[in-house]
């Protein structure tokens, strides 16, 4: 072999691990870098959100007097239909709230059962078997 002949590079498979990796290294870097600056990006903001919004509304109404406390409302739920409450969900309908309780009766059958937050009264009640 000559001075000006250089053997020829060993095929990537041929390489150690560790050489391998150096050579890839400032590659992967890169992309890694990249993503993680996008990830803020795919990420819904916390601030802002219509659904904070609509809790900081929701709780104004309750200081206000305009709709009744969750106790309130859950001892009406419970009166109607007996059982432990396994998922509650406070919405707005129009100018209103209401409250969807999920109640779990003690034969295990599931109730949905929906609240009017203001009067307290109930508006329907469905069995799911």
């Amino acid at each position: 072999m000559t001075a000006h002949q250089r053997s020829p590079r060993p095929k990537a498979a041929a390489l150690p691990f560790a050489a391998r990796w150096r050579s890839a290294r400032p590659t992967l870097l890169a992309i890694f870098a990249v993503l993680f600056a996008l990830v803020p990006l795919a990420a819904p903001p916390l601030a802002g959100m219509p659904q904070d919004q609509e809790q900081d509304e929701a709780r104004r109404a309750r200081q206000q007097g305009r709709i009744l406390d969750y106790g309130t409302i859950l001892a009406r739920a419970r009166k109607a239909v007996p059982g432990r409450v396994v998922d509650q969900n406070l919405q707005r309908r129009g100018d209103h709230y209401v409250y969807r309780l999920k109640i779990l009766r003690p034969n295990g059958q599931v109730a949905r059962v929906v609240v009017d937050a203001h009067s307290g009264r109930i508006l329907s009640v469905k069995q799911r078997h």
